[in-house]
């Protein structure tokens, strides 16, 4: 059967390098990457600005050997204030491509200082609260959860021990108080739904 490659699976992007500078992206291989009749040639990594589902508008960032699991984006993290999305591709010997179902990105926001409401738009290798904020000089964070009984707002304040808020997810919306002017930025797997 003349059948396209087995699509890869897009796994995690995370802000990487001694200053966050880089966005480091990892995958499972195509179970076609090693032998048979749809052999892996390649991977390719496409990229764009601008979220699109399909990937038609992202342009060729890299082409990577079989076997490659990884790919470093150098320079696409902290410092460049450019939302970024990433779809990676495989190539077999019939040059037949498929896409990785999930997407990767980073998301770039000014945040001044003060307090601001910031929510996670991409899924998080770590949700633990300081991983997800550690690009931003934050002395304070605080949401309020109602599970379908009372509401209690939950906290978390630098250097004072007893923290009630300690990770967030997709659904949680947090007020965090920043002590200086930042660009907020996070690395993530694009959701499916919100």
């Amino acid at each position: 059967a003349d059948l396209p490659p087995a699509a890869p699976t897009t796994l995690a992007a995370d802000l990487a390098g001694p200053a966050l500078e880089d966005i480091l992206l990892s995958w499972r291989p195509s179970s076609d990457d090693g032998g048979g009749a749809g052999n892996v040639v390649a991977y390719e990594m496409w990229s764009g600005r601008t979220h699109d589902s399909t990937g038609a508008s992202y342009t060729l960032l890299a082409t990577l050997p079989p076997g490659t699991a990884s790919y470093l984006d150098a320079g696409a993290g902290v410092g460049d204030t450019s939302n970024r999305f990433y779809q990676l591709r495989v190539v077999n010997a019939r040059n037949q491509t498929a896409s990785a179902a999930e997407q990767a990105g980073k998301f770039t926001r000014f945040v001044g200082a003060g307090d601001a409401l910031l929510s996670v738009p991409l899924a998080q290798t770590d949700w633990n609260l300081t991983a997800v904020l550690q690009t931003i000089p934050w002395t304070r964070a605080r949401t309020y959860v109602n599970d379908g009984g009372p509401g209690v707002w939950l906290s978390n304040v630098v250097g004072k021990p007893g923290a009630t808020l300690t990770a967030l997810d997709l659904r949680t919306a947090v007020w965090v108080n920043v002590s200086a002017d930042a660009w907020w930025s996070v690395a993530g797997l694009v959701p499916a739904s919100t």
